[in-house]
């Protein structure tokens, strides 16, 4: 048991980058049926999440900048799934709104995205679910707290 453990311990990084990769394959493929990318599908998200969003706070929330972003706003609007509209006090920027055609559209992303996380975890009891997401979010945390504090650089510069 011990070694079987060592194993997964020594290949831990090959398998959480493997799962997210066929994951993020999958819904790939499934989000190009739709005429979209993934990366669409989670704008559509956060401009549901924050209606009324500049451009710059969704480049901000994606960590992109203002342009790579807009590309994919000019999609989902030529799509007609979201709208610019003028802010009222600030006739330079515009605004972003999420349209019935996207919201529908949203409705359909995340039942897709609940079937698939469904599918992987089928197999799994509650309390392996409970454990696995306590795991993960564990290692995120340690590393954005490692980022922040200039502790994951240092790690690096050791090898």
């Amino acid at each position: 048991m011990t070694d079987h453990i060592c194993d997964i311990e020594r290949d831990l990084f090959d398998l959480i980058s493997a799962v997210a990769r066929m994951t993020c394959a999958r819904f790939d493929y499934w989000a190009r049926s739709h005429h979209l990318t993934r990366a669409q599908c989670i704008t559509l998200k956060r401009l549901r999440d924050q209606p009324g969003a500049c451009q710059n706070e969704v480049a901000c929330l994606h960590e992109m900048e203002p342009m790579t972003i807009s590309r994919q706003l000019d999609k989902l609007e030529l799509l007609g799934l979201i709208e610019r509209r003028h802010d009222v006090n600030d006739r330079r920027l515009r605004r972003l709104y999420m349209l019935p055609k996207g919201d529908k559209l949203l409705t359909l992303i995340e039942n897709y995205r609940d079937q698939l996380s469904d599918f992987l975890i089928d197999d799994l009891s509650a309390s392996e679910c409970e454990a696995l997401a306590w795991a993960l979010l564990h290692m995120k945390n340690k590393i954005v707290d490692a980022t922040v504090s200039g502790r994951l650089t240092r790690i690096s510069r050791i090898s």
